[in-house]
């Protein structure tokens, strides 16, 4: 999904989340601390970009596939973007703000992986610095569970409809496989 159907997902995901909303959140909260310079991990196409450059915010846009970020340079041209991974990010300067939306800290399956990422955004981080990110509720997953889950979308002329197929993996915690 994120690397030979990377179109695909940019088309389909364009009304998975709504990403104006997602936005107007982030700008209250980055404005009420002072947050100007933001690092958005786990950025995909760059759906949330258009927003932080129209309002003037410094951003960096960070995600591990090369394909994903290849369409979001061209959506939006102006924007920064660069290829790493959450759980060892090499960038030189220090952000007010690191976000993670679209559940992108989900992929982080290994009490390790979460360990390693937090360092390295505490890194990247000014002090002082705010990590804001989302995260699947659990709790509601868990005790509604269900193993088909069927997802619509629209985008222009074409229809996608995405089929989950799930089970239940606790070998590492609380997951499942998709």
């Amino acid at each position: 999904l994120y690397t030979k159907l990377a179109n695909v997902y940019h088309e389909m995901y364009q009304s998975r989340f709504d990403y104006k909303k997602i936005f107007n959140f982030l700008k209250i909260v980055l404005h009420k601390y002072k947050c100007n310079k933001i690092l958005e991990i786990g950025c995909g196409t760059g759906l949330l970009t258009q927003y932080f450059l129209k309002f003037n915010f410094t951003y960096l846009g960070v995600d591990i596939s090369k394909d994903m970020l290849r369409i979001a340079k061209e959506v939006e041209p102006k924007g920064n973007f660069l290829v790493g991974d959450m759980r060892n990010i090499k960038v030189k300067n220090k952000f007010d703000a690191v976000i993670i939306v679209g559940r992108s800290f989900t992929y982080m399956r290994t009490n390790e992986d979460t360990m390693s990422s937090l360092k390295y955004i505490n890194n990247v981080l000014k002090n002082r610095g705010l990590l804001i990110f989302d995260n699947f509720d659990a709790g509601y997953i868990f005790n509604n569970f269900n193993k088909r889950i069927i997802f619509n979308s629209k985008f222009k002329d074409r229809k996608y409809k995405r089929i989950s197929h799930n089970s239940f993996n606790l070998k590492n915690g609380f997951t499942w496989d998709i």
